[in-house]
């Protein structure tokens, strides 16, 4: 297993923008308690594609698109602030999945 059960607040699929591409694909999208949300191509291969800090973060939502925002400020100045786009299947999953990333972060300053 990837990670402990215990570290895990939510997980499941969502729909990840590429930041190269700007296409849309399917995630397995872990959030932990430390604060962290993990997004996996393969859950299978239990290495992350990417990991998001959300010490400092913002989330934007969308509700006609089942869409949401999460813009991470950078800790180091002068570097540019980084955002990832994520779907959700339906409002309420999205709804849920945005409350919990809030729950589990700090905020932007």
């Amino acid at each position: 297993e990837y990670m402990a059960a215990r570290d895990v607040v939510r997980e499941g699929s969502l729909l990840r923008k590429s930041t190269v591409l700007q296409s849309w694909k399917t995630s397995h999208v872990i959030l932990t308690r430390h604060g962290y949300l993990h997004c996996f191509e393969d859950k299978e291969t239990g290495s992350a594609d990417v990991s998001i800090p959300l010490i400092k973060c913002s989330v934007i939502t969308d509700s006609k698109t089942l869409g949401f925002s999460i813009n991470v400020t950078s800790a180091i100045p002068l570097t540019a602030s980084r955002t990832f786009a994520f779907r959700a299947a339906t409002e309420q999953e999205m709804v849920e999945w945005v409350c919990a990333v809030k729950d589990h972060s700090q905020g932007a300053p």
